[in-house]
């Protein structure tokens, strides 16, 4: 658990679209926002979430939409190695989604 927080938090650093990333042990979620300096966050019309789920689903990893968050819950099993990979896609679905959103 606080591998993949440690990791998670790296991605806030990393990623504007990322508002804030809250949870406990191996159960996350990241709040996806149009900007942080003015608080704005997507609404469900503009679909960040589901938009952000179907693109890392394409690259091979599944994470919940819900609301305009996203959610991770990996098996309890999960490796170091295994949630480096999890960021990694994580990451790449992140910032095709923000290209796609027009988020700096």
């Amino acid at each position: 658990g606080p591998y993949l927080h440690a990791r998670l938090q790296q991605l806030f650093n990393e990623h504007a679209i990322i508002g804030e990333v809250r949870g406990a042990g191996l159960i996350a979620g990241l709040q996806l926002i149009k900007s942080r300096e003015a608080c704005e966050h997507f609404t469900a019309e503009d679909n960040a979430a589901n938009i952000c789920r179907d693109i890392c689903l394409d690259k091979g990893l599944i994470m919940r939409a819900v609301g305009q968050a996203m959610v991770i819950c990996p098996p309890l099993t999960i490796t170091h190695a295994e949630i480096d990979e999890l960021i990694d896609i994580a990451s790449a679905g992140l910032s095709e989604t923000a290209a796609r959103l027009g988020v700096a």
